[in-house]
């Protein structure tokens, strides 16, 4: 499934998390939204957002209400949409009487987490050197270049995915 878009990249006591996107289109998905994710939030070194598309960011405000209280790294663009797209999202849930899984007052939580970063700029998380790059696919839309610091191993997240976890090897 292309929706919930959610990735996890860990080494030692660093963690990542790459998007954190709702599950759209089918009943069975949606009910997906309702579940606890599977992380520590608290645990979380940072989190990096690729777009303002409810499947890439639309479950942020579950990391607030979850206890996360780090910083969640976007370009400027998207965090103008994301206020717009996650407000929309908690109006409609409430008007619709659908499962409200987060209220206006966890988006203006994580609203305040925040942090934009400018393209082709690197900057670190922990172990994490990351980059964003114009992806073209939305406005302020990125791939993500991630290098783990020790290692020197890379990976980067630069078209539409389903949730994976990942490990460093």
């Amino acid at each position: 499934m292309v929706t919930g878009s959610c990735f996890l990249l860990s080494e030692g006591k660093d963690s990542l998390l790459i998007d954190f996107g709702m599950f759209q289109g089918k009943p069975e998905n949606e009910g997906q939204n309702l579940l606890a994710p599977q992380m520590d939030m608290k645990s979380l070194t940072g989190v990096v957002i690729t777009h303002a598309h409810l499947d890439h960011c639309g479950r942020l405000p579950l990391l607030a209400k979850g206890g996360y209280t780090g910083p969640i790294f976007m370009t400027e663009a998207t965090k103008a949409l994301l206020e717009i797209v996650l407000f929309d999202a908690a109006k409609i849930a409430k008007e619709e009487s659908r499962s409200v899984i987060y209220e206006e007052r966890d988006v203006e939580q994580v609203l305040r987490l925040v942090k934009t970063v400018e393209y082709d700029i690197d900057w670190q998380i922990g172990t994490f050197k990351v980059r964003l790059l114009d992806s073209g696919h939305i406005l302020g839309s990125a791939s993500v270049h991630i290098t783990e610091r020790k290692s020197g191993k890379r990976v980067v997240f630069s078209r539409q995915n389903g949730r994976v976890r990942r490990k460093w090897r």
